[in-house]
């Protein structure tokens, strides 16, 4: 139990804690000018917040201010204070609903601050109060009930996001909310959502459990658990292998009907905010799962693709990030590159100069090169065409011999006669 004798309080704690409390024996010895602070003669005993915390004829608005002011003045660390927000969720009585109100209630007021509203709101989550629908809805009434310039109410969302009392999931409900809301464009979502994850753990490891825990989750979007796995890669967080297995934990999170997935993954390959590297590697995770067929593999790319904004320029040089990633098959790009050439973002020699940079991303050996090579040319979603150029641009390079082209063309024939 943690207890502080003759401790140095500000006003913030002492007074938030004698409107809960019946008032202790104190002894005033001081008053310091600007900003005050007094210094009491007092048994003081963490008990007696989490006694706070648990009464029921407290409002959860002075109980998240009691929080708050313990927070700042060291009662109470992260970890601490999130299990007072836990407490202060549990201790409210009445219905679902009822409970569902007072929180919203709390979440409106103007005596808290945003990084105490955030925790509650996950506390609300985590203890089955609110479910996606109402998570987003007590979000979007959080930045409501901000004040002042759009610039003071970005910073006050900068200023939760690195905070240490919520999950980053809750934060990435955040900052889409923020997004949706106006307070923030997509540069600014993407500027928070590297100081969410910048805000995790000190260590690698502790900062990949945060990530992977977000992916599991059922109250983000698929297209935020994308944004925040390019993050990941972008941070140094996660190589191409862990990325994969991240964007595959966030399709089996999706817990709808298999239309419904689609549509929610056609919905994250729409978005603009998305690298194309991940878009392509959940296009064919979505396949490798069984939620989209070659026809549906072929849509998702062109909508990946008509999803690139800028000039003709910048969205080629996209294609050619995405080619260069290692987050994806050859089968994929090539696919990719298939997409562009029938899209007109690239011509035949820009194909063959993407299919020649796609080979060039192959790791291993010789035989796993042309194993990679094989894969792409058994794919039954790219044209015959563009398969003969891979095939050529394998000798090219010297991972295929005659012979071995010979035995991929017959191997390209033989996949174009099973679609027929």
């Amino acid at each position: 139990m943690h207890t502080s004798k003759i401790k140095t309080f500000s006003s913030g704690l002492l007074g938030a804690l004698l409107l809960l409390l019946p008032v202790a024996p104190a002894v005033f010895t001081a008053c310091d000018a600007d900003p005050v602070k007094v210094s009491i003669a007092m048994e003081m005993d963490y008990s007696q917040i989490i006694e706070a915390i648990n009464s029921a004829n407290q409002t959860l608005s002075a109980k998240l201010t009691l929080i708050e002011s313990a927070l700042s003045d060291g009662f109470a660390d992260s970890k601490a204070a999130q299990d007072l927000l836990r407490q202060a969720v549990a201790s409210l009585t009445g219905t679902v609903a009822e409970k569902l109100a007072a929180i919203e209630e709390a979440v409106k007021s103007q005596t808290a601050s945003l990084e105490m509203k955030l925790g509650l709101i996950e506390a609300a989550v985590t203890q089955g109060f609110a479910d996606s629908a109402a998570q987003q809805a007590l979000l979007q009434a959080a930045i409501e009930s901000l004040s002042g310039t759009s610039a003071e109410k970005l910073a006050l969302i900068e200023g939760a996001v690195t905070s240490q009392t919520a999950s980053l999931e809750t934060k990435l409900g955040l900052i889409e909310t923020a997004v949706k809301e106006g307070l923030a464009d997509a540069k600014a979502g993407q500027a928070l959502l590297q100081q969410a994850i910048e805000s995790l753990g000190s260590t690698t490891a502790e900062r990949l459990l945060a990530i992977e825990a977000a992916m599991q989750s059922g109250t983000m979007s698929l297209e935020s658990k994308l944004d925040v796995i390019d993050a990941a890669l972008e941070n140094g967080l996660t190589d191409a292998q862990e990325a994969l297995s991240l964007i595959q934990q966030a399709i089996e999170a999706l817990d709808d009907t298999v239309a419904d997935k689609l549509g929610a993954i056609e919905e994250a390959v729409k978005s603009q905010a998305t690298g194309l590297a991940s878009k392509l590697a959940l296009i064919e995770a979505a396949v490798a799962e069984g939620f989209a067929d070659s026809a549906e593999k072929q849509e998702l790319l062109r909508q990946a693709v008509e999803s690139l904004g800028g000039t003709m320029e910048s969205k080629l040089a996209a294609i050619t990030a995405a080619i260069n990633s290692q987050a994806s098959t050859l089968s994929a790009k090539l696919a990719l590159i298939e997409t562009a050439i029938t899209t007109g973002l690239a011509d035949e020699q820009a194909g063959q100069k993407l299919i020649e940079e796609a080979i060039g991303t192959l790791d291993g050996t010789l035989k796993e090169k042309l194993a990679a090579i094989k894969q792409a040319i058994a794919d039954q979603t790219t044209s015959l065409a563009s398969k003969i150029d891979l095939i050529d641009q394998a000798v090219q390079d010297s991972l295929a011999s005659s012979q071995a082209a010979q035995a991929l063309l017959q191997q390209a024939f033989a996949a174009l006669d099973s679609t027929t």
